[in-house]
């Protein structure tokens, strides 16, 4: 899990065949996943896009494409739907499980693990390079700095990539909207036919693409939060106060909690934008690591106190490493001459002003807690301080 210490081993782990194995299957999966997305998103769209060709080339389909249109949308929520979901919750599950293994967390209690067997058969079925850097950490960072580096590169990816296919898919749904409306009115249709032969097959669609526009505002929008969560907790980390395993552990069960409930972006458009993601998400990786080890280096040693931080507080949390400031500071003893050697004139002058016992009528001022003998000269009196109080008895005084 990790820890304080120097260095993380989170490029060894990732490049190992475990993590390769597991890479291969939740990305497979993924892939699985948004075929089905996919097809159940193509059926909709192609009944919506068959609404003008009808109205202009087929108007006698008008009432068949409304029919269509209804049965694809039922097929869609009852068999597409579950299988969809499926697939994502079985490639949440083996990501969690890359994770674990390459960021050295606590185990999850919220995702069993799949079998094996289903990873390794997952993992079989994979086309290309899945690569070996998945995460861009520096191996010199601290073990619970990588991590949050880590969390931070794959929060702001998902999170960029939903806002965008959003606005995509907003301004086709906006745009095809438009078009539709303005073939049916330059055809001439009534409002019965535009209702009947253009409004109801393109519905489905309208109703998928504004639900999905807003699942995908609503994940990029939670990805932002946990976005300054995790900023938080670096600036944190600048400071030397790193983030405890349990703390990541639930940074990271959030993280999982939102793959599971968020849509997802198609492969075509991953893959249009994962160059230009994969080299600011280093560019970025790099620069916070920097940040933080110049903050590390500028910041004072544990234990010490700044200047400006002198309250009661940082002095007990500095504890017993801060050093006591020096006796002769704090009595205003003359620097350069031997503390005891002071101590001990000063005594000696005082003991000097005591009367010997027996020696007759004994001043009181020299007992009294809230007296001092005028006569004593003022280097004297902070020497009562230093030494007790003499014995009345022991001074031969009547009482």
């Amino acid at each position: 899990m990790p820890s304080q210490g120097e260095g993380n081993q989170i490029a060894e782990r990732q490049r190992s065949t475990e993590a390769l194995q597991l890479l291969r299957a939740f990305r497979h999966a993924y892939s699985t996943a948004k075929r089905w997305h996919a097809a159940r998103l193509t059926g909709t769209v192609l009944v919506a896009l068959a609404a003008p060709v009808v109205i202009v080339f087929a108007p006698w389909l008008e009432h068949p494409l409304g029919a269509i249109a209804g049965g694809w949308a039922l097929a869609a929520r009852l068999v597409l739907r579950p299988a969809q979901d499926a697939a994502t919750r079985f490639a949440v599950a083996v990501q969690e499980q890359f994770d674990e293994h390459v960021l050295g967390l606590l185990p999850a209690t919220a995702l069993q693990p799949p079998a094996w067997e289903q990873v390794h058969q997952q993992a079989r079925h994979h086309r290309g390079d899945p690569g070996t850097d998945w995460y861009p950490v520096r191996p010199q960072a601290a073990p619970a700095i990588a991590v949050l580096i880590a969390q931070r590169s794959g929060t702001v990816w998902s999170r960029r990539l939903h806002r965008e296919w959003a606005l995509v898919m907003g301004a086709a749904a906006v745009g095809w909207t438009l078009f539709t409306i303005a073939v049916a009115v330059t055809r001439g249709a009534t409002v019965s036919e535009f209702l009947i032969a253009v409004l109801l097959p393109m519905l489905p669609a309208l109703l998928d693409a504004t639900d999905l526009g807003q699942a995908h505002w609503r994940a990029g929008a939670e990805r932002s939060a946990l976005e300054a969560q995790l900023d938080q907790r670096l600036d944190q980390a600048a400071r030397g106060q790193l983030s405890a395993p349990e703390e990541l552990r639930a940074v990271q069960d959030e993280i999982s909690r939102q793959r599971l409930t968020q849509p997802p972006v198609p492969d075509f458009y991953y893959r249009l934008r994962r160059a230009s993601y994969e080299a600011s998400m280093r560019a970025a990786a790099d620069r916070l690591a920097q940040r933080i080890d110049a903050a590390a280096a500028a910041s004072p040693a544990p234990g010490t106190l700044s200047p400006a931080s002198s309250s009661p507080a940082d002095v007990e949390a500095a504890g017993a490493a801060v050093d006591p400031v020096p006796l002769r500071e704090l009595d205003g003893v003359a620097p350069g001459r031997p503390l005891v050697d002071e101590l001990a004139q000063e005594r000696a002058g005082v003991a000097a002003a005591v009367p010997e016992p027996g020696a007759g009528v004994c001043d009181r001022s020299l007992l009294s807690p809230h007296r001092r003998p005028p006569e004593l000269p003022p280097e004297l009196r902070s020497a009562l301080c230093h030494f007790p109080r003499p014995n009345p008895k022991q001074l031969g005084c009547a009482h």
